[in-house]
Parts: C-alpha cells; sequence; structure tokens
C-alpha cells in the first residue's frame, strides 16, 4: 500500500468517478452479461497504487454505482470489482518489472478470468438461480471482449503522462 495522501485519495476518487461512468452509462447490459470498460479505472488504481487501493476503488465504484444506475445492490456480485482491484495491485511488481502490453495482458486475462468467469457467474447463479457452469460458458465471449478492450485502453493509458500526474512521479519545470 503506497502512502495514502491528498494526491492518492484524489486520484482514487477520480477513478472511482470515471468507473461509474464507464460501466454504468456507457457500457452494454443484459441480465448476466455487461460489455464496458470501466474496469480500466479499477486496473489503474491496482497498477498506481496496489492492492488495498485497488480494492477500494473496485468496492466503492461497484456500490455507488449501483445507488445511482437503481440497479439494486447484491453484495456478492461486489466481490468481483474487490478481488479484481486485489489481484492486479498483487501483480502489480511483476507487471513493472518489465512493463508491456503482453504482461499487463497475462496479467488482466488471469485476474479477469477469476473475477468476471468464476467469481461474478456465481454470485449471478446465486442471484438468479441458473446452473454456474451454463453461465460460465455464456459469459466467455464477454470475458474475451473486456479482457482484451481493457487490456489495451489499461496499457495506452499507463504509458501516458497520466500516470506520472496520477502517481506524482513528474518533475514540475
Amino acid at each position: 500500500m503506497k502512502k495514502l495522501n491528498i494526491r492518492n485519495i484524489s486520484m482514487m476518487g477520480v477513478l472511482i468517478a470515471l468507473d461509474i461512468v464507464a460501466t454504468r452509462f456507457l457500457g452494454f447490459s443484459a441480465l448476466t452479461i455487461r460489455i464496458s470498460f470501466g474496469s480500466v479505472f479499477i486496473i489503474l488504481a491496482g497498477l498506481w497504487f496496489g492492492p488495498v487501493e485497488g480494492a477500494l476503488v473496485g468496492g466503492i465504484a461497484d456500490t455507488l454505482g449501483c445507488l445511482i444506475a437503481g440497479t439494486g445492490f447484491y453484495p456478492p456480485l461486489m466481490i468481483s470489482p474487490i478481488v479484481l482491484g486485489i489481484l492486479i495491485g498483487l501483480g502489480r511488481p511483476w507487471f513493472l518489472k518489465k512493463p508491456g502490453i503482453a504482461r499487463l495482458g497475462i496479467l488482466i486475462g488471469g485476474s479477469y478470468m477469476i473475477t468476471t468467469l468464476f467469481i461474478a457467474s456465481w454470485a449471478l447463479s446465486m442471484l438468479y438461480g441458473s446452473p454456474y457452469l451454463a453461465l460460465v460458458a455464456s459469459r466467455i465471449p464477454q470475458y474475451l471482449v473486456n479482457a482484451t478492450v481493457c487490456t489495451v485502453l489499461s496499457y495506452v493509458i499507463y504509458k501516458s503522462a497520466v500516470t506520472r500526474v496520477a502517481t506524482g512521479s513528474f518533475q514540475a519545470s
């Protein structure tokens, strides 16, 4: 966990707001399938600040997003974005050894497999009474699309000047 200071807390707030807008208002959702790029902001929180901050951004964004969008709140579904933030944050040191899109794709792909395919499918199975394995199978296309889009977007943003501003690693002239 990085030192919590005003900059980091502010950036986490911005990431939460961006996640809510991208997930709830710019994505596509139908019962058990959701195509969106909101997870990019949870991924960035994990990469920039670590697992605790990634989990906080994921959990708070999911909770507020449900309340704002009026979709209802189902706590087991909140486990998935929290675990995503944790896994990305834990994988951060491995990614930073040799940052590249392939490493980020492996990190996001593995994390998404655990969260989107397994944890979220389990929660949806409990919510709707659907067979777990049928849900996992039906969500594979969503997993592939979201993991690919989020890998590319996360990498582009991570390699941009936004990372230096967000983490405070820029030099003022």
